[in-house]
């Protein structure tokens, strides 16, 4: 049960970073240059493969033009879809 709420928030997560990314006019390898990742990182983080570190988690943000509010208001429009 546990794995599977971890699941569904790490790809709650990863839709609203592509969200964030798409609407910045970033691709992966474009957002990875700027918060100092790689992109098949970026990918796997996108399709809720892995966790993100509070660190990674900011400069993505950053990289992409957002906060941390406007993280949270994503993720709860993500979770209250059917």
């Amino acid at each position: 049960m546990a794995d599977d709420s971890a699941n569904a928030d790490r790809q709650s997560l990863g839709r609203v970073l592509r969200e964030f990314r798409e609407e910045a006019g970033l691709t992966q390898k474009e957002l990875a240059a700027r918060s100092k990742t790689d992109d098949t990182y970026i990918s796997r983080v996108e399709h809720g493969r892995i966790d993100v570190g509070w660190s990674t988690l900011l400069r993505l943000l950053r990289a992409a033009a957002k906060d941390l509010r406007q993280l949270a208001d994503a993720l709860e429009r993500d979770a209250s879809l059917p």
